[in-house]
């Protein structure tokens, strides 16, 4: 190989071994320096919209929590306001005389929760 050829390759490989890849959230250490020495404050900017997108991103996911706590409470309270109206609207029924209207809320009401305790807590869970 002659020798000018050679110098070719062998700084194309240096090229290649030196390459290097960075990922996270905020540039490498020695690219800060380089961006704190063309702008001066760049770096604390930086660090400063990365720590912003951080806490904004556990905001999000705190919002996101309580809403579905918020949900379950609110499906509960619900659930429990339906058993008691068909409760009510059985006994009513029973007191007019009409037992079959009275036998049909109070079978819906005891199906719902029968079946709702039988599928438990974790088949309502959603699956990601």
């Amino acid at each position: 190989m002659p020798s000018g050829q050679q110098a070719q390759v062998v700084a194309q490989m240096v090229s290649f071994v030196s390459e290097e890849r960075f990922s996270g959230p905020i540039a490498h250490p020695r690219h800060l320096k380089e961006y704190e020495a063309i702008c001066p404050g760049a770096a604390d900017r930086i660090i400063s919209m990365a720590e912003g997108n951080l806490a904004h991103a556990q905001d999000i996911q705190t919002l996101a929590i309580q809403a579905d706590i918020d949900d379950a409470k609110a499906g509960r309270l619900y659930g429990f306001l339906a058993l008691m109206a068909l409760i009510i609207a059985a006994g009513v029924s029973a007191f007019l005389g009409n037992e079959l209207m009275a036998s049909a809320f109070l079978g819906a009401g005891v199906l719902g929760v029968v079946g709702q305790l039988i599928k438990g807590r974790g088949s309502n869970e959603k699956e990601d």
